[in-house]
């Protein structure tokens, strides 16, 4: 190999390296950008959660048309923020669509429950809150089982990086030993001609 080759592969290599770890770090950040909106819609959907248990609550110990109009209300909030969000990978697309579906029978059980009220069924009455409120927990904890999900990804995908770094930097490390050596043996060879 000549010195001049050698010398400029050399200098390309780091600077590969060096573009290879920052693409190696923008997917990180892009990654760490995922996991802060995931994490932004599921506090989102905790507390738009909390705001329909607390209308239910509100409605049952005051039935009113104000408290049902407020319940409707904070329900189609959490349900078009349900709706917003889609996942690419199946199991958080399953657990989303769960989600969807504990909401859609919190309606359901919710509209049960006014036509109790107005016909003044207490046994029913209980009945129905404590379909909705296991709906609700249910939600609640697939809002949970997405959090550990997002943090895993997140978590897993950081490693791979990592490893990833490290590989390169072998590489081009087991590289520039290679071509300092291919250089050094052709100087000797021709120093001693």
């Amino acid at each position: 190999m000549k010195p001049k080759v050698g010398l400029q592969i050399g200098a390309i290599f780091p600077v590969l390296l060096a573009l290879l770890i920052a693409l190696i770090f923008w997917y990180r950040y892009l990654d760490q950008r995922t996991f802060d909106n995931d994490q932004r819609f599921l506090g989102n959907a905790i507390a738009l959660l909390n705001e329909i248990n607390r209308a239910t609550d509100q409605y049952v110990s005051e039935p009113s048309e104000d408290t049902r109009q407020k319940w409707q209300k904070d329900y189609e909030a959490i349900e078009s923020h349900l709706r917003q969000r889609e996942f690419q990978d199946f199991k958080r697309r399953l657990l989303l669509d769960k989600m969807r579906k504990h909401a859609a029978a919190i309606e359901t059980e919710f509209n049960q429950l006014t036509d109790l009220f107005r016909m003044s069924k207490t046994e029913e009455i209980k009945t129905s809150v404590q379909a909705m409120t296991k709906h609700s927990d249910a939600l609640n904890n697939g809002i949970f089982q997405l959090g550990q999900m997002t943090y895993a990804q997140l978590t897993s995908d950081q490693e791979e990086s990592q490893r990833l770094i490290v590989l390169f930097i072998g590489i081009i490390a087991l590289f520039l030993a290679g071509v300092s050596l291919a250089l050094t043996r052709n100087l000797n060879e021709r120093i001693n001609l």
